[in-house]
């Protein structure tokens, strides 16, 4: 009995239950090129990228910065993702910021930013922007070159190796055909884990429960 109560109520913890899948990766090999924010100047620096595989429910991101400012400090890195387009789209989703992060003098960072699992298209603009900067902070985002080397593509999923995005709203700025691929790392669920599970998987659990509960009652 205990057995089968058991296996009821770790049914239940399964439906919150998910599997990140990683659905782009290029961060595999440092191109030494990085995008200032104070060079343009701009405020928010992006790229486009084109997810692999299948699950489209985002769950993380990862950017890496560069600081060539002449001290260490600390800032606050925010992600927005868009639709395809240059301009970019619509927004998708809420902004996700990250606080307190801290980099040294000639320092690099990766920021990993947390998504509730938002419905994404297979491709979309990402832009970073950074604020709350405390210190003698020059801030870049770096590029990379895939696992192939020079012009590689990612690991997983597509990009334009000749192109990053800037400005606001964020537009495609060409770049040189082996410097234009951000360091970008996503990961996604196959589906949502959040929502409430349907109503017909709980009735079909507590009934299962309900009865456990009136055979022990019965002995």
């Amino acid at each position: 009995m205990r057995h089968l109560l058991r296996l009821c109520l770790l049914s239940l913890a399964a439906l919150a239950t998910g599997s990140a899948a990683t659905i782009y990766d290029n961060t595999t090999t440092d191109a030494s090129i990085s995008y200032f924010y104070s060079a343009y100047p701009v405020t928010e620096i992006g790229d486009r990228v084109t997810f692999g595989g299948t699950e489209r429910y985002l769950t993380g991101a990862s950017v890496e910065f560069f600081n060539r400012g002449t001290g260490a400090g600390t800032f606050s890195a925010i992600m927005q993702l868009y639709q395809n387009g240059s301009p970019v789209g619509a927004a998708i989703g809420s902004p996700v910021q990250v606080n307190g992060l801290a980099i040294a003098r000639s320092g690099f960072l990766v920021v990993d930013f947390a998504f509730p699992e938002l419905l994404v298209p297979d491709t979309v603009v990402f832009g970073v922007s950074v604020s709350n900067v405390v210190g003698a902070l020059d801030l870049g985002l770096n590029a990379y070159r895939g696992p192939s080397g020079s012009g590689g593509a990612p690991a997983i999923g597509t990009s334009n190796l000749a192109e990053v995005f800037t400005g606001t709203p964020l537009s495609r700025r060409p770049t040189s055909a082996t410097t234009g691929n951000l360091y970008f790392r996503a990961t996604a669920n196959a589906a949502s884990t959040n929502p409430i599970p349907e109503p017909a998987t709980l009735l079909t659990l507590g009934a299962g429960l309900l009865t456990l509960i009136a055979l022990r009652r019965r002995r």
